[in-house]
């Protein structure tokens, strides 16, 4: 899908990949969620911290 959209926009794949991010870093707002509705973190378990191996 990125390949064929660099391709649509006669971009590299990096160049595209830059703005890209670019532009999702510059605009308000979280585009995936409704409103730019800001996501919550889910609540931690226990202390917060991972058991070590």
């Amino acid at each position: 899908m990125a390949i064929a959209a660099a391709a649509a926009d006669d971009r590299s794949l990096n160049s595209w990949l830059v703005s890209v991010v670019r532009r999702a870093a510059e605009s308000p707002g979280t585009p995936d969620r409704p409103g730019g509705d800001p996501a919550t973190p889910a609540p931690l378990r226990g202390g917060g911290h991972s058991p070590r191996p």
